[in-house]
């Protein structure tokens, strides 16, 4: 019985292997491959070998071509060797060649993981390598493989193979066997008669194919996107309707009707550019201005479009290119770039070879070189060290078929910027009938330093009869003419056509003076030789000159004013920069930096909107300075005449001063008027102007003293934030030159009511109704005191110091800037306060002074027992606090801008005292 038993056991296990062998057995034709991309739930179909250790392959979603699944072997552990086994496939069918193709990625470092390709033609039967893939893959690599002719069955199997611990494994995708029937790659690929909008491609056939499919498009176009050819019979093909100047690719794919081979590719070339027919209606230029240029000769570069760049023992990167740095022929433009004498390095020192070249090579012209002019500017490191030539090419793949037409003059930079050329090719006689690529030349003539020139506004152009002028100038400027002069190549030439500012004048001499200019305008003027009907030259390069401004002429009946209003225009009025980089301009809000003029408003300056401004914010860590300077003015006749302005001085902790100058004429030295420091309220100046003149100019000069604020300034450890509140500037408006008006002078000043804080002034009003008061310690010059506008002839002094002398000075203002004298000094001192103690404003520190918030309080004397008292100009005590100790940090960030008075008060004495001006 038990026999039986194992008998039927063994029977029917040979029945279901059997089975499940013919139910596994997959057929293929030509019409049918088979298709695997794993985006199922399991390997169904597949079997596993697992030969060594215990890791299987299994999908994953971590990699994929296409769909998000593949199958992964490894990770996680070593020495592991299984094999993924397909279905049995019966490929008796397939008239063609088996092809099995896959993608496969194997992502491991140190090439952890292998994995073996196999076939085997049937089940029971030994596997036979077909291909190892051993190392690492970072993408997913599509590869082909072809089965033996007249298989019947065959299986595929993949032998995965960890050596060693790795976590990313061998990835494979989208497995595919199908049949190539009479249909094998095209093979020998190349591109050749290569034309500027054609090209032929050429293969070879595997078998005899006699129909492919062509693919062409912009280097890096994707297949399916591309132009598509079909080519019956010749294994070659013409692409057509290229683009010129492009770099192009392009695949190839047997097509055996109904079944195609893979496309093979790419490969690539590259169009050259079309031949540029010079005209005299359009020439070729080029600045070089459209490229990425690099700022040092040894950076790798671009070359302009249709440009060759040839170069012998110049190490890499020393080729000509696009460059932008000190040796450009316009500073801060991009030009061409020539190095020679880099042929070597030892470390990292570029040596010189004399006699080394490197050429720039320009586009192909149809003309011949005879027709054509050539013009260009030049700039180079030295005058020695290195020869420009121009010259031309018979075959550019080959140096010595270099000819030089001409040597081109040397020009260092550093002491003549820019040379410009022209040459006109027909001069030299072995360009006579020559069709050849123009090339510059630049050969080291030095063994000790390298050399550089640089190229830069390329025109070339065809040759004419009619020369035209040379050295075009501007001379004998006034406000409303100008005389344009130049040289005459030709002397036969007697007519010229002169153009200024887009209006053309036709004349018979020269110079020739163009007239009805507009004064303080720019004008740019050409001239062109006129040789006959129809017949012109080109036109000169321009010539750029500035109308000046005309002389103003001001009497008693016709003042000069200024008040800035013309659309943010200077006009006449010139700025220069003196030192920094800050300069006067045109401000409508009085601020900078986020700074708001409060104390400017209509009611004090009319409609005025505008004013002048000289903003010093002073990045750069230095003094800044700099004055504008007016039109020139016609004084001679006028009575006692007078500069009057206002002026605002907003000092942010930077000291700045404001000078006020003359001059008699444009070419004599300025004399000084008048200084003045900070003002933070608008402020009226009236100064006489001496010694009149019919060229008179007066000038404004601000300054921004930065390297008086004290050694504890130290910008580099400031915040941007901190250092927008150290701005400080200066504003000036309503400007008035002209008669003196009559505004006579107050008199009879008196001071009275003297107190330790306050005092009465009181002068005779002699017609006037408006006065401007300034006062300050005894000595101060005037504009650096306190100033009042008051509307009586009296005012109160408030705020004043203890035991101080004070002068005082009164003048009537008269209104529209007519002010009179300042009537002389008078002078008195407040009284002493009751039981002071000897110590001052020397024993109290205030910093910062003046401030805009917080002020540190430093009582230097050795009573540290009393009281802090703040007092504003009224004598109204707004603030008290006991002493505690030396110093006192006091918050006026809610304060009103304006001067208080602080002291320490102890048994009843004033130990110290100090004025804070808050703003």
């Amino acid at each position: 019985m038990k026999f039986v038993l194992r008998f039927f056991s063994a029977f029917l296990l040979m029945f279901v292997m059997a089975w499940s062998s013919c139910a596994q057995t997959v057929v293929l034709d030509d019409q049918n491959p088979f298709n695997e991309d794993f985006e199922g739930t399991d390997l169904s179909g597949w079997t596993q070998d697992t030969l060594v250790g215990a890791r299987y392959w299994e999908l994953s979603t971590t990699n994929a071509v296409s769909g998000t699944q593949s199958v992964k072997f490894g990770g996680a552990s070593s020495t592991n060797e299984t094999m993924l086994i397909s279905p049995l496939f019966d490929v008796s069918a397939m008239t063609g060649a088996v092809k099995l193709s896959f993608s496969h990625l194997q992502n491991a470092s140190l090439s952890a993981v292998e994995v073996h390709v196999y076939y085997r033609t049937d089940t029971n039967m030994a596997w036979t390598l077909l291909e190892s893939y051993t190392t690492s893959v970072t993408e997913f690599t599509r590869d082909s493989l072809y089965l033996p002719l007249n298989l019947t069955t065959c299986q595929i199997g993949f032998k995965g193979v960890d050596k060693f611990l790795n976590f990313n494994g061998a990835y494979l995708d989208d497995i595919t066997i199908s049949s190539e029937v009479n249909c094998l790659e095209p093979i020998r690929i190349s591109v050749g008669d290569i034309a500027s909008d054609m090209a032929t491609v050429y293969w070879s056939q595997q078998g005899t194919e006699t129909r492919w499919n062509i693919q062409y498009g912009p280097a890096g176009f994707a297949l399916g996107n591309g132009t598509s050819v079909v080519q019956n019979t010749y294994p070659f093909c013409q692409l057509n309707n290229l683009t010129p100047d492009t770099q192009y690719e392009v695949y190839v794919q047997s097509d055996c009707i109904g079944n195609q081979s893979g496309w093979v590719g790419p490969v690539a070339f590259h169009t050259p550019c079309n031949q540029i027919t010079v005209t005299e209606s359009q020439p070729y230029s080029e600045d070089f201005s459209g490229y990425t240029a690099v700022g040092t000769i040894s950076e790798a570069g671009v070359a302009p479009s249709c440009w060759e760049m040839m170069y012998s023992g110049s190490t890499e990167n020393y080729d000509p290119k696009v460059f932008n740095g000190s040796y450009t022929p316009n500073a801060g433009n991009n030009a061409l770039e020539i190095t020679s004498g880099t042929s070597t390095f030892m470390g990292f020192i570029p040596l010189a070879v004399a006699g080394t070249s490197n050429y720039a090579v320009m586009p192909e012209f149809s003309n011949a070189l005879d027709e054509l002019q050539v013009m260009f500017s030049t700039a180079m490191s030295t005058d020695t060290a290195g020869v420009l030539t121009l010259g031309y090419f018979a075959d550019i793949n080959d140096l010595s078929s270099f000819t030089v037409l001409t040597s081109i003059p040397s020009n260092n930079y550093s002491t003549n910027r820019r040379a410009d050329h022209l040459l006109d090719l027909s001069s030299f006689p072995a360009a006579v009938g020559t069709h050849a690529r123009l090339a510059f030349c630049w050969t080291d003539a030095s063994t000790t330093a390298t050399s550089t020139c640089c190229i830069d506004d390329i025109v070339v152009r065809i040759a004419l009869d009619c020369m035209e002028p040379a050295n075009v100038s501007a001379t004998n400027i006034t406000s409303q003419s100008a005389s344009i002069n130049w040289v005459v190549q030709d002397p036969s030439q007697n007519q010229w056509e002169v153009e200024c500012n887009g209006i053309r004048t036709l004349t018979n001499t020269h110079p020739c003076t163009v007239s009805n200019l507009t004064p303080a305008t720019q004008y740019t003027a050409r001239v062109r030789s006129v040789c006959g009907a129809n017949d012109t030259s080109y036109w000169s390069a321009p010539v750029t000159f500035l109308t000046s401004c005309p002389v103003i002429v001001v009497d008693d009946n016709n003042a000069y004013t200024e008040g800035f209003e013309d659309n943010n225009a200077l006009g006449c009025w010139q700025g220069e920069v003196i030192s920094g980089s800050d300069e006067w301009q045109i401000s409508q809000s009085s601020a900078n930096n986020g700074f708001s003029s409060l104390s400017y408003s209509s009611s004090v300056f009319g409609d005025m909107t505008d004013i002048l401004s000289f903003f010093g914010g002073m990045a750069d860590f230095g003094n800044g300075s700099a004055q504008i300077i007016s039109p020139v003015f016609d004084i001679s006749n006028v009575t006692n005449p007078r500069l009057n302005f206002y002026r605002r001085q907003v000092s942010l902790m930077i000291p700045q001063t404001l000078y006020v100058y003359y001059r008699t004429s444009p070419t004599a030295n300025w004399n000084l008027l008048q200084s003045c420091t900070t003002s933070t309220s608008w402020s009226l100046e009236s100064l006489p102007l001496p010694n009149p003149s019919a060229t008179y100019q007066i000038a404004f000069l601000g300054l921004m003293d930065i390297n008086n604020m004290g050694t504890n300034f130290d910008p580099f450890s400031m915040g941007e934030d901190d250092l927008e509140s150290f701005a400080s500037n200066i504003y000036i408006d309503d400007i008035r030159i002209g008669m003196s008006e009559e505004c006579d002078d107050p008199t009879s000043v008196t001071v009275s009511s003297i107190t330790t804080t306050t005092a009465a002034v009181n002068w005779q009003a002699n017609g006037a109704s408006a006065w401007i008061v300034e006062y300050g310690p005894a000595g101060f010059t005037i504009g650096n005191g306190t100033q009042m506008q008051v509307g009586v002839n009296s005012c109160q002094l408030t705020g004043l110091t203890p035991g101080t002398a004070y002068d005082v000075y009164v003048r009537a203002d008269c209104g529209n800037g007519n002010v009179s004298n300042w009537t002389s000094a008078s002078s008195f001192s407040t009284t002493p306060e009751v039981g002071v103690a000897d110590y001052g404003t020397s024993a109290l520190a205030v910093y910062p002074n003046p401030t805009t918030g917080v002020v540190i309080l430093r009582l230097d004397a050795t009573c540290t027992t009393g009281q802090w008292q703040v007092f504003d100009l009224c004598g109204k005590c707004l603030w008290e606090k006991n002493v505690e100790g030396h110093l006192l940090e006091l918050d006026l960030s809610e304060w009103p801008s304006g001067i208080y008075y602080v002291r320490m008060v102890s048994s009843e004495k004033v130990v110290a005292h100090a004025k804070i001006i808050k703003q």
